[in-house]
C-alpha cells in the first residue's frame, strides 16, 4: 500500500527508532512493512526508503539502485535491499 511520505522539519522524523526482533522478520506484519516501503518507494520515484519516513519507527530501510526521473544514467538496475537493525 501506498504510503505518505513524511517530510524533513516533521518531529516523528526525530523520535527514536526500535529494532526488530529478528524472530519475527517473517511475521505478516513485517512483510506488510516491507511491502509498503516497497510500494511507496517505487510510486515516489525514489532508490530508497526508510520505515520512519512512512510513519513507522523502527530501524529498516530499503533500497533499489534503478534509472528513476533523476537518475538517467544508472547502467544496471541493482537488487532490491531491505536493511534491518534488530
Amino acid at each position: 500500500m501506498i504510503k505518505k511520505v513524511i517530510q524533513i522539519g516533521d518531529s516523528r522524523l526525530r523520535m527514536k527508532s526500535k529494532g526488530i526482533p529478528i524472530g519475527t522478520i517473517k511475521s505478516k506484519r513485517c512483510q506488510k512493512l516491507f511491502f509498503d516501503l516497497i510500494d511507496t518507494m517505487r510510486a515516489k520515484n525514489l532508490v530508497g526508503i526508510a520505515a520512519p519516513q512512512i510513519g513507522t519507527n523502527v530501524d529498516v530501510f530499503i533500497v533499489e539502485i534503478r534509472k528513476t526521473k533523476f537518475r538517467k544514467f544508472v547502467k544496471a538496475q541493482e537488487k532490491l535491499q531491505i536493511f534491518i537493525n534488530p
